[in-house]
């Protein structure tokens, strides 16, 4: 009862932090300048009228969509600050289709498109400077693309002398959505959150059995696009707070014994 007394102090602080979590992800900015969908829409844009390589079909679908991260993270261990940092990252992810909805370039797999640098997420620049988020979408498309059409060409090869039965089309057409949320801004005063995980580290330093130990915190604050050729636009911001502490000790027989709790909050 005594040790389960003694934790009551971190408890509380734990529910503490996911109250003040909510202050410094409160702060809201609308913008009708969004710099990264409009370059993701006049992108699209050009890609519709003018994608088509010579002897190759041309798209009949493009999707882009991204993730804009803005990540911070920080723990202490006893006491001191172990890491705290802030990352922003941009990933776009491109679906470019050749053919028509009953009969694509897609659901069909070779080793070639396994390896392909168009089936992987490609970053794009932070900033947020038109022409070089154009160029960057620019680049996933034509090799999205490409390799779209090489799919299709060895898709058809494979099927010439098949017979399916029931068949059902290749992808949906689909009534476009537009919804764009206000934009998000993650306000952090970072000295005062390090300073708050030291607090709450040392708490552990009460305990000599705890051979290692840590609170850590986690604020990701993201904003999801989607734009493609049917017309659907959306922007949705999304947060999530983590905070966890852990804590490890050794049995008396020698095994180690590692518990953490963890806590989460939008």
């Amino acid at each position: 009862m005594r040790k389960i007394e003694r934790f009551a102090p971190i408890r509380s602080a734990l529910v503490v932090i996911l109250l003040f979590a909510f202050a410094f992800a409160s702060g809201q900015q609308t913008s009708e300048s969004d710099v990264l969908l409009r370059a993701m829409q006049d992108e699209m844009a050009r890609s519709v009228a003018n994608l088509q390589l010579e002897g190759l079909e041309k798209p009949y679908f493009i999707e882009y969509a991204v993730t804009d991260s803005d990540n911070f993270n920080a723990s202490a261990a006893f006491g001191a600050v172990v890491r705290s940092n802030r990352i922003r990252s941009r990933i776009l992810q491109t679906q470019v289709r050749v053919g028509r909805y009953d009969f694509d370039s897609s659901e069909f797999f070779s080793q070639s498109s396994l390896f392909s640098r168009s089936s992987f997420p490609a970053p794009l620049v932070v900033e947020d400077d038109y022409q070089a988020l154009r160029h960057d979408i620019w680049l996933a498309t034509d090799a999205s693309y490409k390799a779209a059409a090489e799919q299709l060409e060895r898709k058809r090869a494979f099927v010439k002398n098949r017979v399916e039965e029931d068949s059902l089309p290749d992808f949906s057409r689909e009534e476009p959505t537009t919804m764009i949320a206000p934009l998000q801004q993650m306000k952090i005063d970072q000295a005062q959150w390090e300073k708050q995980l030291r607090e709450w580290s040392t708490i552990f330093r009460q305990f000599s059995d705890i051979q290692e130990s840590s609170v850590s915190l986690r604020v990701q604050l993201l904003h999801k696009y989607l734009v493609n050729s049917e017309g659907t636009k959306t922007r949705k911001p999304e947060m999530l707070v983590t905070l966890e502490a852990r804590a490890t000790t050794q049995a008396a027989d020698g095994v180690r014994l590692r518990h953490s709790v963890p806590f989460y909050a939008r």
